[in-house]
């Protein structure tokens, strides 16, 4: 088998999981910030607005 693709075979998974690891952390981080509560007539929001720029 060529270098590169052994390289490739290694490299593009572990690309692939931490695109998913983010991905999933982010969207934990968005709901945990972003739940209300109501207790009566009070009610308690956190709302954060996180946004991502760049790419892969």
């Amino acid at each position: 088998m060529k270098k590169g693709v052994k390289i490739s075979l290694i490299v593009v998974p572990i690309v692939i999981i931490v695109i998913l690891g983010a991905t999933l952390g982010g969207t934990l981080l968005y709901t945990k910030n972003n739940v209300s509560y109501t207790v009566g007539d009070t009610t308690i929001s956190n709302d954060i607005t996180i946004l991502f720029t760049g790419g892969i």
